[in-house]
């Protein structure tokens, strides 16, 4: 698993996990649109969850990628903090970065950021901000994200724990997070990573852990699994779940990435 450090430098460019991964091609930077709005990066990063949602939901500002890719990680950033966590939900962050990601779908460093967005907007006790995700169609294109960016590791992993966040628990409605996740394709799109990784130990136990989660022992599930790619052999581990999870308190060190 890494550590904060190297998750931080992570998300500040997409980026290979592991040495099998060095030649993987990297993201270029987002050219910056001629005509582009007047908004700039840097005061999206300076912003109130109120100003990174009205920025997102702008029709001009939504078509640039810089932008989006910057408000991303702004929400990224404001939802280590739980009060300004609860208002970014309330404002329909999850919403937001899903609409992004499907406008911007061919940019890594917005997937990346949006899918860290979703880790931290995910990751506190309150089931709300769960159910409101699974709502809103990001699980779809984290799914998507994978599908197009297999040759991105950072990317790979960042979904996958995205995807654990949004699914886990043991409330009312756990089960239909967890199918919305099967039905957007999940079993595929993390077998195919796992498979692509699977020299890399971060990958691999976080795939094979989340789609574990994702069958709950249901062996109507599992043989799903299997069907979509999986390997029997990985329902045969326990643990690997990422401490960025819902269950692992801000409050005991757990910022997020």
């Amino acid at each position: 698993m890494m550590s904060a450090e190297e998750m931080e430098a992570s998300l500040s460019a997409v980026s290979a996990v592991s040495a099998e991964a060095a030649d993987e091609p990297q993201p270029a930077a987002p050219a910056v649109k001629v005509g582009a709005p007047s908004m700039t990066v840097q005061q999206v990063l300076a912003m109130d969850p109120a100003g990174v949602i009205a920025t997102m939901q702008h029709s001009e500002h939504g078509k640039v990628t810089e932008l989006m890719g910057a408000c991303c990680k702004q929400l990224r950033v404001l939802c280590r903090d739980d009060q300004q966590c609860v208002q970014c939900d309330e404002l329909g962050a999850a919403f937001e970065v899903a609409k992004a990601m499907a406008a911007h779908a061919k940019v890594p460093e917005v997937q990346q950021q949006a899918c860290a967005a979703i880790i931290n907007l995910c990751s506190a006790r309150r089931v709300e901000p769960r159910d409101r995700a699974a709502n809103s169609g990001v699980l779809s294109t984290i799914v998507q994200a994978m599908q197009l960016h297999l040759v991105y590791p950072g990317i790979q992993e960042m979904a996958i724990i995205a995807i654990q966040n949004v699914i886990i628990g043991t409330d009312t409605r756990d089960k239909e997070r967890k199918a919305r996740a099967i039905d957007s394709g999940a079993f595929k799109a993390i077998s195919d990573a796992v498979k692509r990784y699977e020299s890399t130990t971060s990958v691999f136990e976080q795939g094979t852990a989340t789609i574990r989660l994702l069958c709950s022992k249901d062996s109507a599930l599992k043989g799903k699994a299997i069907a979509a790619g999986a390997k029997k052999e990985w329902f045969k581990g326990s643990g690997g779940l990422s401490t960025r999870l819902g269950f692992t308190s801000r409050k005991a060190g757990n910022k997020g990435p």
